[in-house]
């Protein structure tokens, strides 16, 4: 099965609904493990761990994930087929964390970060605008400011264009692999 965009844009919708299934969120590679017999149980299927450690981007996805595996975390989830998650949440809310622009106040600091260790404070200036304060292991830089409308939870960060003091750079897309694995945010 070649995945469209339409469906690995469900992936954060998945492995919302395993966690919910698994009561647990998953933050430790021992989580894995256990999230790995936890399946093995329940539908007599195994999923590695290493797949799984992959699929919630804590090591790098090499490549797209197979029909048969995403289908075992669908019916973990509690449906058929990876296809009816798809088919009944095409277009539907999804609670899942996040951290919306337009409930920040000018001075308020965000903190994020996704696979493998990149880990971003950005200050937020107002009007959806940022500026990077602290960056480790990303391309961002400190004083880079770009517009966005707020952080979606295991959900790439797309930035349409960044203000850099050498020159505005084109789009950057954080998290590829697994999207964003944590936010914060300290109100100033």
């Amino acid at each position: 099965m070649k995945l469209n965009e339409k469906e690995r844009a469900l992936f954060p919708l998945l492995r919302q609904k395993v966690e919910e299934r698994f009561a647990h969120k998953l933050e430790t590679f021992g989580d894995f493990t256990v999230l790995s017999n936890d399946i093995f149980q329940k539908t007599g299927k195994m999923l590695s761990e290493s797949f799984l450690k992959r699929f919630w981007g804590y090591m790098p996805e090499q490549k797209m994930p197979r029909e048969s595996s995403l289908n075992i975390l669908a019916s973990y989830a509690g449906y058929n087929t990876f296809s009816d998650l798809s088919d009944n949440w095409s277009s539907r809310f999804c609670p899942v964390e996040s951290i919306q622009s337009a409930e920040l106040q000018p001075g308020n600091t965000v903190g994020i970060a996704w696979y493998p260790d990149r880990k971003v404070t950005l200050r937020y200036l107002g009007d959806s605008y940022y500026e990077v304060t602290d960056s480790i292991a990303s391309k961002l830089q400190r004083g880079d400011r770009f517009s966005v409308s707020g952080f979606l939870l295991g959900s790439p960060l797309l930035v349409p264009k960044i203000l850099r003091a050498s020159g505005n750079l084109p789009a950057y897309m954080a998290g590829l692999s697994g999207g964003l694995t944590a936010l914060r945010v300290a109100r100033g």
